[in-house]
């Protein structure tokens, strides 16, 4: 449960665009105060304090992740479960193919669509990637038209969840 004090956020036309504020947030028995980035266009007077959960798993072989600070957010969901599952396993499943992708990662292990596929898509080909992963629809689709607009050099899988990623990344090296 956390409570956000309404006071502190109540009159956000009064700020300039990109304001820094302070907030006060409680958890259980804890107090903290934290520092919120306003946002304020001709639509838009809103801030925010973005809450995730925090799990911590101990693997064996012991796995570990480190992000850029740029490296972070939902859509990677699909690119950091395909880490942590190719350093549990002993054979690297991507027999030196340079392998980028996107989409969310659900408890269930079905891959979501993101926003922004285009610029995943041209970021990837600009690293030189071979593969682009993608979730299955609409972003699939759109990922095919942006490789064919500008033809790339990179080719387009599109996946449904995690088993199935696995699976075609073990098929590319046979």
């Amino acid at each position: 449960n956390v409570e956000v004090d309404e006071g502190v956020f109540a009159d956000l036309t009064s700020l300039e665009k990109h304001s820094t504020v302070k907030g006060t947030v409680k958890r259980t028995k804890t107090e903290i105060t934290v520092d919120t980035n306003s946002i304020r266009d001709e639509k838009t007077n809103a801030m925010g304090i973005y809450i995730e959960r925090y799990i911590e798993y101990e693997t064996n072989p012991k796995v570990e992740i480190k992000f850029k600070r740029s490296e972070s957010g939902p859509s990677g969901g699909l690119m950091t479960s395909l880490s942590i599952y190719n350093q549990l396993v002993k054979e690297d499943i991507t027999k030196g193919l340079k392998i980028a992708g996107t989409g969310t990662m659900e408890s269930d292990g079905t891959v979501g669509e993101i926003g922004g596929i285009e610029y995943k898509v041209l970021g990837a080909a600009k690293g030189k990637a071979d593969i682009f992963l993608s979730p299955k629809g609409e972003n699939y689709q759109d990922a095919i038209k942006i490789v064919k607009k500008h033809n790339l050099k990179i080719k387009v899988i599109e996946v449904e969840n995690l088993k199935d990623a696995i699976s075609k990344i073990k098929e590319l090296n046979k």
